[in-house]
């Protein structure tokens, strides 16, 4: 978790970016055959437009939204769509993995 207050606000920053960078690095890499890779930044929203404006290339659209994944994935596979997300903060993957689907601010 990244620490909080106002004096930490260039750390969560480097740190939001670091995490963007190398996530968008993995997804260009190679074509996972996704139609569409969705992505909630929350907080990081203005770092992760700076860095899709900055030459990557993928091989399906990255849509940034700011919706809840559960209604946002409910909502695409009433569309018709094959869908899954992953919600790496669950309580059980919490006390497996020490993961977390977005950064504490």
């Amino acid at each position: 978790f990244l620490p909080k207050g106002d004096q930490f606000q260039t750390l969560r920053d480097l740190i939001s970016r670091a995490y963007h960078e190398v996530q968008f690095e993995l997804l260009q890499e190679k074509d996972y055959d996704f139609k569409a890779f969705f992505l909630n930044p929350a907080l990081a929203k203005g770092i992760c437009l700076d860095l899709l404006e900055s030459g990557y290339t993928f091989k399906f659209p990255i849509i940034i939204h700011s919706k809840d994944v559960k209604s946002l994935t409910v909502n695409l596979a009433s569309d018709g769509f094959d869908t899954s997300y992953l919600v790496a903060s669950g309580a059980a993957t919490m006390l497996q993995t020490c993961m977390a689907n977005q950064w504490e601010y």
